[in-house]
């Protein structure tokens, strides 16, 4: 049940929407308050607040006050919560910063391991390198040569 004060509150903001004295923001109080359903009954909130609600100033508060309302007829109605719980979604962690991912089935596949290929070694200075040659060739950066060394070459030639 409601505490007395709230009954009373919700009371003189219901006689106020009746009178037509500030209705907007007796309705927009209203939406606020936990209404409870016997309370809510013996006022006639309802029938008080459904014609109203053709007014679109007042179309969003009527609604969560009506809205509530029937969730909790239904509640009590059924014994159980009118909202039906969602089932959960297992996730993977995300990788820097990014949004969670659903997992996929093929993240779940085995991965085959690729056996590591026996390459012959050079010693170069005390460094063991690999005679491996990269799949692209790195661009190294080119020097132009300056109009005058062009002369100067052509020159010497």
């Amino acid at each position: 049940m409601a505490p007395i004060s709230n009954a009373a509150t919700v009371e003189k903001l219901i006689k106020k929407v009746a009178d037509g004295d500030d209705i907007v923001t007796a309705v927009k109080s209203l939406a606020v308050l936990n209404i409870p359903l016997k309370l809510a009954v013996d006022l006639q909130i309802v029938e008080v607040l459904t014609p109203l609600s053709s007014s679109p100033l007042l179309n969003g508060p009527i609604h969560e006050i009506l809205k509530k309302l029937e969730g909790k007829r239904e509640k009590e109605n059924s014994g159980k919560s009118p909202l039906k719980k969602k089932t959960s979604i297992r996730r993977v962690s995300s990788t820097k910063g990014g949004s969670k991912k659903r997992r996929s089935s093929l993240v779940t596949k085995k991965i085959q391991e690729v056996p590591p290929k026996d390459e012959p070694l050079e010693k170069e200075n005390c460094k063991t390198t690999s005679n491996r040659s990269r799949l692209f060739k790195k661009n190294e950066p080119t020097k132009k040569d300056s109009s005058i060394w062009k002369r100067i070459k052509n020159v010497q030639a």
